[in-house]
């Protein structure tokens, strides 16, 4: 399988923000001189270009862990769908729809489903999934 690439390119956005910010800053204080403006304004880049590099890992987590089920999960079977809905988190200006399936026993809640896969299945309904044959917990549908 072709290993992707775009999550770690995208940590280049702000490697090159920042390496382009700190270089501007350096050459003004080279220019124009030192003082405390200087120390504050570093001090924001630096924050502000970390930030940036902790939500690509945290998005970068999450995608790798989706992708390893993908990978992981061969095996088809039948769920059962225990609930679906509409959050009670308010994202924007809605309110994300969920489904919750059984397989074997154990529950999982996929939030960010779409309105179309909320209306189609009702509680107690059959669901095709792919589970992971060497974990029965984990299961995608």
């Amino acid at each position: 399988m072709r290993e992707e690439k775009f999550p770690i390119l995208l940590f280049l956005l702000p490697i090159l923000i920042g390496a382009g910010g700190l270089t501007a800053i350096i050459i003004n204080t080279l220019n124009f001189g030192f003082s405390y403006k200087t120390i504050i304004i570093v001090s924001a880049w630096l924050v502000m270009t970390g930030m940036m590099s902790l939500i690509f890992f945290g998005f970068n987590k999450r995608y790798q862990d989706a992708r390893k089920l993908l990978i992981e999960c061969t095996k088809s079977d039948i769920g059962i769908v225990k609930e679906t809905g509409l959050s009670a988190i308010n994202t924007g200006n809605t309110n994300p729809a969920f489904i919750t399936i059984e397989f074997n026993g154990f529950e999982e809640t996929f939030c960010y489903v779409t309105d179309e896969l909320r209306f189609k299945y009702k509680q107690g309904d059959d669901i095709n999934i792919l589970y992971n044959p060497k974990n029965k917990q984990e299961f995608i549908f």
